[in-house]
């Protein structure tokens, strides 16, 4: 008897590690749209950086002109005028200095958008950003 050595057994199992990660991919895949904030816009197209705070708050203009604020991922509530939209920033403990993010289609004019920017300026906040998409390569949405 010759003396044989015992062959390594070196087969590595993919599987479990397969597993998880379509785990990952579901639970990524399930969360994505519950993140979106905001009523449905369609933004312009534009390059900026994304802006970081605690719970955005959200000032949606649709193509109708109809109006809708958000705070973080709460519902979003239409306001009709700037009394209402005062009464909710009141209600919700709004600081000035807080950022607001303003959705606005794209089809708007912009005197309708300008009157928002106004009139939300007037009633003392004076950091507002507005959204956009974010642009292809070639500068297209």
């Amino acid at each position: 008897m010759t003396g044989r050595r015992k062959e390594v057994f070196s087969n590595l199992n993919i599987v479990p590690y397969l597993d998880v990660m379509l785990v990952l991919l579901v639970i990524f895949m399930a969360t994505t749209p519950i993140v979106q904030t905001g009523v449905t816009v369609d933004l312009p197209v534009g390059k900026a950086s994304t802006l970081k705070s605690q719970e955005p708050i959200v000032l949606s203009i649709d193509k109708t002109g109809k109006r809708s604020l958000q705070l973080g991922s709460e519902n979003a509530v239409t306001v009709l005028d700037g009394h209402a939209m005062q009464k909710w920033f009141s209600d919700k403990g709004i600081a000035k200095d807080r950022a607001i993010y303003l959705h606005a289609d794209r089809s708007l004019s912009w005197q309708s958008v300008l009157s928002a920017l106004v009139e939300v300026n007037q009633m003392g906040w004076s950091k507002v950003a507005l959204a956009t998409q974010a642009a292809d390569e070639d500068g297209s949405a």
